[in-house]
């Protein structure tokens, strides 16, 4: 019976994979996978599907991105990322995604703690460092007057080309790396 339950969530995660229901396959293989740990059948199969799971919620993440659908992309995200082990997360630096996400719905707090967790894990440093130091000037920015309005819509221009230019940059390397 522990073998069937095993194999049944693996059958369903399957057919999910094959109906492109990425999301809602991740959780039937995450189910498998835990289940399998008890009553051990094949791992590698289990395993596999997965990370064409996340590559495929990144991957919609990144075009919702593309497409200003911001709130889209932050799901996509967060879903790729859930549960993934450090190295996986590392290579497609999900939490800068997030942070760019965040940057596009001027949600600068939340950007903030997102670069500090790219920062944290190591995805890309110097990028991360870079967006940093904007979103902080834009934290720190203060809309009373004439002149902060000015500063604030230049460095909010200068903080979209920033965000643009890196998601691509990423968006690209995780295509090359399928």
């Amino acid at each position: 019976a522990e073998k069937e339950s095993v194999q049944s969530a693996y059958v369903i995660g399957r057919a999910l994979v094959s109906l492109k229901k990425y999301a809602d396959a991740r959780e039937w293989l995450r189910i498998a996978e835990a289940r399998n740990r008890q009553f051990p059948m094949s791992v590698d199969q289990i395993r596999a599907l997965p990370a064409k799971c996340n590559r495929h919620l990144c991957a919609e993440g990144d075009m919702a991105f593309k497409a200003g659908d911001y709130h889209l992309a932050n799901e996509r995200f967060a879903l790729a990322g859930h549960g993934l082990s450090p190295e996986v997360s590392n290579r497609f630096a999900y939490y800068l995604r997030t942070a760019c996400v965040y940057c596009k719905l001027e949600e600068y707090e939340n950007a903030s703690q997102a670069i500090l967790q790219a920062l944290h894990h190591d995805q890309e440093t110097d990028t991360a460092l870079e967006l940093n130091k904007l979103v902080n000037k834009m934290l720190n920015l203060v809309r009373d007057n004439a002149q902060a309005k000015e500063e604030h819509q230049n460095l909010s221009k200068e903080l979209d080309r920033f965000v643009n230019q890196t998601m691509d940059s990423l968006s690209t390397r995780h295509s090359q790396t399928r």
